[in-house]
């Protein structure tokens, strides 16, 4: 009975569903640190003393480490086990956080936030090169549940942030990080201390048995570009809104604090929604025309949000909560797309992406920054956000021309 449960054990630790079961708990925990920086930026910026300009760059650093970070271990990220980069780069992240929690100055907590995104680089690398290795059939579920479990994360974020605000923000920061610390040495010690199954040795560039690379050699490299244009794009669009939502309720339209982080963990709980949808629904559509149409139907949410017609905020919140529904579904719309059409070098293509998203996070949190303090955060916000979704809606469309000709 005990060697029969015993193998049992082995063999859900040697399957397929273990590193996505895996990269699901990791995006949960690194959804908690994530989403917490916005509900606390404007104690941040009171505690500092700090520009809008200067502020940026406490989300500016954690993108900017990623990109570095990605770029400098481009190679060992697309050959190493997902499973363990995603053990390692746990730890790293939940490192980071808490130095950002114990920062007494804010040069130190630039140190915090770079460490963190040095974990941010890699985790993204692993956990999408996990759930893209599922078999087929699985695939489109695996992602989706995956972006779901950040969703889900997102939602309970500003909560904890508000329940713990009493004790200060750097307390509630803390409390959200302690789950990364856990899933960390969990994964590491089962990782580094297990056997390497024969699945684990096939894994770093297997995506399934029947999928064949569906590109051209002469067509990979322009493909992978625009691929990650894509994403680095959706992201922008995507993070800049939940970045500043809580600021911008706060700041420029006169929400209380509690107020602002139930509107945030609205726009998360719609993203919440979304994903989980994914994960659990079968479109009956290819996956290009589902992420056209989603992207296509953010935009008018975003232009009433924005435009200044005049119109209260709580009307203005509801359409920035609503952009929330079909901006979640792109990530892990394109990420399956990609494995669509890259078969076995989905993984080296997926480092690329994220290597280009934290790029393009750098660029967005630096000219969000600015463009607050020269023309306004709702004006700054409302272009870059705009402005990157169609970027996305035109690329889309590029990219699908270029893999079909």
């Amino acid at each position: 009975m005990t060697e029969s449960h015993n193998g049992r054990v082995r063999h859900f630790f040697s399957s397929w569903f273990w590193p996505i079961l895996v990269a699901w708990l990791s995006l949960f925990v690194l959804g908690l640190i994530d989403n917490s920086r916005g509900p606390i930026f404007p104690d941040v910026l009171r505690q500092f003393a700090l520009t809008d300009t200067r502020g940026s760059f406490f989300f500016l650093m954690t993108s900017l480490a990623s990109v570095a970070h990605n770029f400098v271990f481009h190679k060992f990220l697309s050959e190493t086990s997902p499973k363990r980069l995603i053990g390692m780069y746990t730890l790293v992240m939940a490192g980071g956080a808490m130095i950002m929690a114990e920062a007494s100055s804010f040069s130190w907590m630039l140190g915090g936030c770079f460490v963190l995104g040095v974990g941010f680089g890699g985790l993204g690398v692993g956990q999408n090169a996990a759930v893209q290795s599922a078999p087929r059939k699985y695939r489109q579920q695996s992602i989706g549940l995956l972006h779901g479990m950040y969703g889900i994360s997102s939602f309970a974020a500003p909560l904890a942030v508000a329940v713990f605000a009493d004790w200060g923000w750097r307390s509630a920061f803390v409390f959200v990080s302690l789950p990364a610390v856990v899933v960390g040495l969990f994964v590491v010690g089962e990782s580094f201390f297990s056997r390497k199954s024969s699945y684990e040795s096939r894994l770093i560039h297997k995506v399934d048995d029947d999928d064949p690379p569906a590109l051209a050699s002469d067509k990979v490299r322009s493909a992978t570009f625009l691929a990650a244009i894509v994403i680095g794009l959706l992201v922008v669009a995507e993070i800049s809104v939940s970045s500043r939502l809580a600021l911008l309720a706060r700041r420029e339209w006169g929400v209380s604090q509690e107020g602002a982080n139930g509107w945030l963990a609205a726009y998360f709980a719609a993203m919440t929604m979304s994903r989980m949808m994914l994960g659990l629904v079968r479109f009956p559509m290819p996956v290009k025309v589902l992420v056209r149409a989603a992207m296509i139907g953010g935009l008018p949410f975003l232009l009433v949000a924005f435009l200044p017609l005049g119109l209260p905020a709580n009307v203005r919140l509801f359409c920035l909560v609503a952009f929330g529904f079909p901006i979640a579904m792109g990530y892990p719309l394109v990420m399956t797309r990609i494995a669509e059409i890259f078969g076995r070098g989905a993984q080296r293509v997926t480092s690329v992406c994220v290597l280009f998203q934290a790029g393009m996070a750098v660029l967005m949190h630096f000219a969000l920054g600015w463009g607050a303090d020269l023309i306004g955060l709702p004006s700054a916000l409302g272009i870059i956000s705009v402005v990157s979704l169609a970027g996305v809606v035109f690329s889309l469309w590029i990219f699908e021309k270029r893999v079909a000709s």
